[in-house]
């Protein structure tokens, strides 16, 4: 079990949030051209931000995470709508550490507590470049296509003598929980594109005696990588009052890496698959 204790420094610091969509529902075709549909949202794209406070006198967390979590990599200066790249960065340092020189001469783990590492200034940014180009980001529109960004992950590995895979978390049009989870269990990544996210941090503020959620709303379509889920109870001394179920991110975006999306609803997600590596 783990607890989130929120200073008055971290609430001031990131006021953030992902629109919500319910477990199984996907967002009506007549809204978004899915099959044309381009990904680029970096820090500059528009964003709102919003908080939730949930009176408690605690909140626990029971998380599942891949082993290690995820590298927490975001979008370099210089490169323009370039999620898929970096998102594509973000599943090379993860396997990286089953398949040494996936970053070549960089060790993207620190040797200390195995944890991965920040991206260096010179390595990583080397990755996202490579991908970059082989998404064919910005050729035929701004940022990428989904199927760009699967093809050219695909071959960043296959140039490498690896094999790389897709299986879909979805069942027909809809997220399946139940794949999602076997896909962490198993320790795999999940690529997923979405549209109309909200990022979420939630932590406890002894305090406040209450939970704050930061909350950003994100504007434009974006890809995002799973690494694991959550459930968080609040409680009013021993009693359980409610209880919330989210999927843990690496976002690629500086302003909040390391995410929560609240699974409540989920029409924000157009597709997503878990990436298997051999």
């Amino acid at each position: 079990m783990k607890k989130h204790v929120l200073t008055s420094l971290a609430v001031a610091a990131l006021l953030a949030t992902v629109s919500f969509s319910s477990v199984g529902v996907k967002r009506a075709s007549a809204d978004y051209d899915y099959d044309n549909l381009r990904y680029y949202t970096v820090e500059t794209v528009a964003r709102s931000f919003s908080s939730e406070t949930i009176p408690c006198t605690n909140m626990i967390e029971t998380e599942t995470v891949t082993q290690y979590r995820m590298p927490l990599y975001e979008a370099t200066g210089y490169l323009t709508n370039c999620c898929g790249a970096v998102a594509g960065s973000i599943i090379v340092g993860f396997y990286d550490r089953y398949y040494p020189d996936l970053i070549p001469n960089w060790t993207p783990y620190s040797t200390v507590n195995n944890m991965y590492k920040f991206a260096d200034q010179t390595h990583v940014p080397a990755v996202m470049e490579e991908l970059y180009v082989l998404m064919r980001t910005n050729v035929d529109d701004v940022g990428v296509s989904q199927y760009d960004c699967r093809d050219g992950l695909q071959e960043y590995f296959n140039d490498r003598g690896r094999n790389l895979s897709y299986s879909s978390i979805e069942v027909g049009t809809q997220f399946n929980y139940q794949l999602y989870k076997q896909a962490i269990q198993a320790n795999k990544p999940v690529i997923m594109f979405c549209t109309g996210l909200t990022l979420c941090l939630p932590g406890f503020s002894p305090s406040q005696q209450a939970t704050i959620i930061t909350k950003q709303a994100i504007s434009g379509a974006h890809i995002v990588i799973g690494y694991g889920y959550t459930t968080l109870n609040y409680y009013n001394g021993d009693t359980i009052f409610r209880t919330e179920e989210y999927l843990l991110v690496s976002s690629g975006l500086a302003s909040l890496r390391d995410a929560y999306i609240n699974i409540s609803s989920t029409d924000w997600l157009v597709d997503g698959y878990a990436v298997t590596v051999s």
